[in-house]
């Protein structure tokens, strides 16, 4: 079964099938909350619903994006330490749309 793999730590395992189920079900869940330094976006909240939505096949996911302007051009690593422990991911230039909230994320 495909929740078998997900996630690898026992002391989140329930959490994300909670989540799992939930979506599942049709349940909403609250979109999940990116930071966007350049073209590069950063998790801040939201990584299991993110994991949970890969692993049900799904492409997209609700989102609210906060843009971070910087004077000179960052790292990934720099970033990271900055926020946290989010993870980058590459946009798409299929996002290349103004700074705001946006109603869905494309994965993959």
């Amino acid at each position: 079964m495909w929740e078998a793999n997900y996630p690898l730590s026992d002391c989140t395992r329930d959490r994300w099938r909670g989540i799992a189920a939930a979506r599942q079900r049709g349940r909403p869940l609250p979109p999940v909350a990116l930071i966007q330094v350049g073209d590069l976006y950063f998790v801040r909240d939201g990584h299991h619903r993110i994991s949970v939505t890969r692993a049900l096949g799904q492409h997209s996911i609700e989102a609210t994006v906060e843009m971070w302007h910087t004077d000179r051009p960052l790292t990934r690593e720099q970033v990271a330490r900055t926020v946290g422990r989010s993870r980058p991911r590459e946009r798409d230039a299929e996002r290349r749309a103004a700074a705001g909230s946006r109603p869905a994320l494309a994965l993959g």
